[in-house]
């Protein structure tokens, strides 16, 4: 289910207008036995009220999932900051008015570039690269020369080692959040819900066809864009309102 959720979001637009069409098609069909059942015996149809109770059911269960999104998103966002706040003191560290280090800094620009293309970019952060893992292990090797060189100050070398492990657990965080699986209870949960919600709007307009047919109509296109609009922030890494690695160079170093 974690792929279905990187399409593109033109691809996932026509999955949940399937959704819409599929779910309005349960619900004609609903509304057409309900509506012989009400003419054999009325009492056998639920009272009005009964669907504000689903509802408010399905509003909370929504509103459960999409909590959970935004959070996951708001992660996202920090750990990449974490990470962009690492890589830039690094960089600073490197320039020629400050430590004049151009191999620790190449060796920067090699991670930046390959988290860029490969770990982030390609694979939107799914899984490890071992360009990058090779990149970190150069940039290590390079901290820990310049401490056996001695020819920086003890605090200095301390500094630049606490920003590595800085920058390595931002990047474990962001790997994480990549690799995380998309719980699908939740999402058939809504659907589910969304199924017998329908239910009752179509055993409550059982009376009157037409306006029965325009009620789960709309609640179809409303369950199918709000679960559109879920679907998109899923993984924080693709779609529109991402994450980028472009952040990573907003530095000017």
């Amino acid at each position: 289910m974690h792929g279905f959720f990187t399409w593109h979001p033109l691809w996932l637009l026509i999955c949940f207008v399937g959704l819409a069409v599929l779910l309005f098609l349960f619900g004609a069909m609903s509304l057409r036995r309900f509506m012989r059942q009400a003419q054999a015996d009325s009492n056998t149809m639920p009272i009005p009220v009964f669907l504000s109770t689903l509802a408010t059911t399905w509003a909370l269960a929504f509103g459960f999932v999409a909590s959970d999104i935004w959070s996951v998103n708001n992660q996202a966002a920090q750990a990449a900051s974490a990470e962009r706040s690492s890589l830039s003191r690094l960089l600073g560290m490197t320039q020629i008015e400050a430590l004049n280090d151009g191999i620790l800094h190449q060796q920067l620009t090699v991670y930046r570039s390959s988290v860029s293309q490969f770990e982030w970019g390609r694979d939107l952060n799914a899984a490890p690269n071992s360009e990058v893992e090779q990149a970190l292990q150069a940039i290590r090797m390079g901290l820990l020369a310049r401490a056996d060189a001695g020819n920086t100050p003890d605090t200095i070398t301390a500094r630049m080692i606490d920003d590595f492990d800085e920058l390595q657990d931002a990047r474990n965080e962001r790997l994480a959040i990549g690799a995380s699986n998309i719980n699908a209870y939740k999402w058939c949960f809504l659907i589910v819900f969304s199924l017998l919600v329908q239910l009752a709007v179509a055993a409550i307009h059982a009376d009157r066809l037409q306006g029965g047919r325009r009620a789960v109509g709309w609640y179809a296109i409303m369950v199918a864009m709000s679960l559109y609009v879920l679907a998109l922030h899923v993984n924080p890494y693709t779609g529109a309102s991402s994450v980028h690695p472009q952040i990573l160079f907003s530095m000017q170093l």
